[in-house]
């Protein structure tokens, strides 16, 4: 009998009551970029893009892909943002009676499709106390013959905790003794320290997923994709075929003409998030009664609450309060904590950080 799906409830929170916030610093990636660069110029150009063959809009993001990381067209397949390549992930290589492995906490989108489709799913937990670091000989443990997807965000949302090339790999390697694959999600990993080269370098058995939406800020455009071996990404194209054939064109004109210059929207994503990094930290560094763990990957954080409060009464009170929308951990499977952002503006990070101050003294 199927599984009946969770609500995404970390979605309607924040599509609920960001209009009404005047301080959002709960968000994981870049508010809206400017698009003004990238649109057609005129109603000639206009539709000159609206009538351009879906063939070629998508061979055009394909050889951006190529140029900014070295994928073969083959080995790239098309999606509706990173969430609908975690879905067919699971929907073309495992599907209902596979064991999948996920980790937690973790985003709806690399556990819910599992759980959804009658998967036998097996979590592995990451531990507060060992700075949320997945240990990557538990996850190997886990591996069993009948296993075919390890779901894994690197970095983790909302942990922001990174798993190390070596330890990644290792895991790939026992996931390919038994025909499985490792999804790893990294639509954060662009503006972290370590930088844009994708998870799926390491080994021929990971599958990388990434989206023009939390690096560079142009989510309503909906353009992710999903790298991967020619034959795991022939299998999720199938699974596609059920889901949503083909992307908007205009989406993918623009999303090309964005990925062309994504290295100085890059740049200036990376710059926020350093400055951002820096400003939560001395903030969280400064009071006591929170639990913190200084990461320095990813473009979110968490702390946890003081005993006695919990997170999502919380978050209700410090929006109703101050005007603040922070992302209550019990939305992410981590109750009493709170997920901050690292990609707002600064004014307004720190703006809110200093209400969130108020907040937790009273």
């Amino acid at each position: 009998m199927r599984t009946a799906l969770a609500e995404f409830l970390l979605h309607d929170w924040q599509n609920d009551y960001e209009r009404e916030t005047r301080y959002a610093i709960g968000g994981s990636g870049v508010p809206l970029s400017d698009l003004t660069p990238f649109a057609p110029k005129g109603a000639a150009a206009l539709n000159r893009v609206w009538r351009t063959t879906a063939n070629d809009a998508i061979a055009g993001v394909k050889a951006e892909l190529r140029r900014a990381y070295g994928f073969r067209p083959d080995e790239v397949l098309l999606t509706e943002g990173a969430s609908e390549a975690d879905f067919i992930a699971v929907l073309g290589l495992a599907g209902p009676g596979a064991h999948v492995i996920v980790e937690q906490p973790a985003y709806y989108a690399l556990l819910e499709p599992a759980r959804s489709l009658d998967c036998r799913v097996t979590r592995i937990r990451r531990q507060p106390g060992n700075d949320f670091a997945l240990d990557p000989d538990e996850v190997q443990r886990a591996i069993t013959p009948g296993t075919r997807l390890i779901c894994l965000a690197r970095p983790n949302n909302p942990t922001g905790e990174r798993m190390a090339d070596e330890h990644l790999r290792e895991i790939a390697q026992s996931a390919a003794r038994v025909g499985a694959y490792v999804l790893v999600d990294e639509v954060f990993a662009e503006v972290t320290p370590e930088g844009d080269v994708p998870a799926r370098r390491l080994h021929k058995n990971i599958l990388s997923v990434n989206s023009v939406t939390k690096c560079l800020g142009f989510g309503p455009l909906h353009l992710g994709w999903v790298s991967g071996a020619p034959e795991a990404i022939d299998a999720m194209r199938l699974a596609k075929m059920h889901t949503r054939p083909l992307n908007p064109t205009l989406s993918l004109v623009l999303a090309a003409r964005i990925l062309r210059r994504r290295r100085a929207l890059l740049a200036k994503a990376r710059r926020r998030r350093h400055e951002n990094f820096r400003t939560v930290s001395r903030f969280l560094q400064a009071r006591t009664g929170l639990e913190w763990h200084p990461h320095g990957h990813g473009t979110t954080t968490v702390f946890r609450l003081p005993k006695g409060r919990d997170d999502l009464e919380f978050a209700k009170s410090l929006l109703r309060e101050e005007g603040v929308l922070v992302a209550p951990g019990s939305f992410l499977e981590m109750p009493r904590w709170i997920r901050l952002g690292l990609m707002s503006e600064p004014g307004t990070l720190k703006a809110g950080l200093d209400r969130l101050g108020r907040k937790l003294d009273k």
